[in-house]
């Protein structure tokens, strides 16, 4: 069925909730923070068959932070998440969101910008959890990662009982293998990470993608170029993550079909501006999806315009 007949069409969503898909898993996730008391303990929620939790950290003021605050804050809310999860039973983290204050601004005197910092915060967190090194490849989870125009520090974890699959784009560098120019401590995600989902089927949890090839940024400036790279991307990492995917060399940004298989998209973009041109890229490219969500955000880089996350479903159905 064509998404004409059946996308959600919803004004424009609020930057720091949750994507709606994760209701697929946990049909009652954490309500909005507007909600809740802000607390860095974090709270969690199981599904009824008790597979899979979805739990939410808050660090109220993180905006205002000094540096070595906001990287002790973003650790702690990490290794609570970690916690809550594992406390539910359920030790296999599969995805994260996380949505940062300010996410470009630094502190005077300070050469790193908030994700920066962020990025050496999370990766403290997960060389206490994971195998040592902390970036080391098939052992993190798939992430996303932008700004907001709030104060407070909000990250979400989706976690199971049975491990996934990590998986890399082969068009682009891991984002935990990035040099130096990208910040001291690289970002610590996986680009997506496969798993057998709720109904059986082998699904892929998508973190944020951009127009990113090797690690560079390209088409500085035009949404719309960055929006096509950004597809190139998507099918690229759809297709390689396939159950009976051939060799990453390759060319699978050239089978922009691997689309088809996107169920649920959600697209951060940075200008208003550009939300039209966005839409009418998008709209032949997101024929399948039952769901589309739009998100006004900064994102990681201040020279991206449009990122782009989401959940497929694969070709071969149960993994099992």
């Amino acid at each position: 069925m064509k998404a004409e007949a059946t996308q959600h069409r919803d004004p424009i969503t609020c930057s720091i909730a949750p994507p709606r898909w994760v209701r697929l898993f946990v049909p009652d996730p954490l309500a909005a923070v507007a909600q809740v008391s802000v607390s860095i303990e974090p709270t969690c929620r199981v599904s009824p068959d008790g597979r899979w939790a979805f739990a939410r950290a808050v660090v109220d003021g993180a905006r205002h932070m000094p540096d070595a605050d906001f990287e002790a804050a973003t650790r702690e809310a990490f290794l609570g998440l970690l916690r809550a999860v594992g406390d539910a039973g359920l030790t296999h983290a599969l995805r994260f969101w996380s949505h940062l204050p300010g996410i470009h601004s630094r502190v005077k005197g300070c050469p790193l910008d908030r994700y920066m910092v962020f990025n050496k915060g999370r990766f403290a967190a997960f060389a206490e959890v994971f195998s040592a090194p902390a970036t080391q490849a098939g052992q993190i989870p798939t992430a996303s990662a932008v700004g907001h125009d709030g104060d407070s520090l909000v990250v979400y974890l989706l976690a199971s009982d049975v491990p996934g699959t990590p998986f890399e784009n082969p068009r682009q560098v891991p984002a935990y293998c990035y040099s130096e120019h990208y910040g001291p401590t690289p970002p610590s995600f996986a680009r997506a990470t496969r798993i057998v989902g709720p109904t059986g089927q082998t699904q892929l949890l998508i973190g944020g993608t951009a127009s990113v090839v090797g690690e560079a940024s390209l088409h500085v400036g035009k949404a719309k170029m960055q929006c096509r790279e950004t597809l190139r991307n998507l099918a690229a990492l759809i297709g390689f993550a396939q159950p009976h995917a051939t060799a990453p060399e390759h060319h699978w940004d050239d089978d922009l079909h691997w689309l088809d298989r996107l169920t649920h998209a959600r697209v951060y973009y940075v200008s208003p501006a550009d939300l039209p041109d966005l839409r009418h890229a998008l709209t032949n490219a997101f024929q399948s999806c039952v769901d589309v969500e739009w998100v006004r955000a900064d994102l990681c880089r201040s020279d991206l315009l449009v990122e782009i996350e989401g959940l497929a479903t694969l070709e071969g159905g149960n993994l099992e």
